[in-house]
């Protein structure tokens, strides 16, 4: 596959193109365009790209990711919640949609929202603390960009108690 070509990004994207050519709707091809488009600023593209790929693929995960990056990045904190609101509804693993829904509900200046999807993830999670402290560390993060800096070291201190090899005090500093 074009996994193989990581180092050579125009021949990786050849082979993508034509792989799509010949079933339009692959996955894992379509995803690495949708990487490349964001890399390169191209948003808006990215997002209907993504938006449609989504519709084949309900129960994958990347595609709302990336709607929702797509989103995030054209200053759309708010469609890019309810992107992830829906991928969360739908995806079996949605570990990583819900800590990038804390992220979009900061941006989207929704703290309380925030803070009570912390609460869901951590009652979710009950007893897997690397997760919760994941959690925690999304929610430390998005205190911060509110400028909650005491909330944000509370929960960067959460993060670090829960699994001290991280690197979650750095989040408070």
């Amino acid at each position: 596959g074009a996994s193989c070509l990581e180092g050579a990004p125009k021949e990786a994207s050849k082979v993508d193109q034509v792989l799509l050519k010949e079933h339009p709707q692959h996955l894992g091809a379509s995803l690495r365009m949708l990487r490349r488009r964001l890399v390169r600023g191209d948003y808006v593209a990215a997002a209907a790209e993504a938006h449609a790929l989504r519709q084949h693929y309900p129960t994958e995960a990347e595609p709302y990711r990336l709607e929702a990056r797509a989103l995030l990045a054209q200053r759309l904190p708010q469609k890019a919640v309810e992107v992830l609101r829906a991928g969360v509804d739908r995806v079996e693993n949605r570990h990583a949609l819900l800590l990038e829904l804390v992220d979009a509900l900061a941006r989207a200046g929704d703290d309380a929202g925030m803070r009570q999807t912390v609460e869901h993830m951590r009652e979710s999670w009950a007893g897997d603390t690397r997760q919760i402290a994941q959690a925690m560390a999304a929610l430390s993060r998005g205190e911060s960009s509110l400028n909650n800096h005491a909330r944000a070291l509370r929960a960067a201190r959460d993060a670090y108690a829960l699994e001290p090899e991280g690197t979650y005090l750095a989040l408070a500093a």
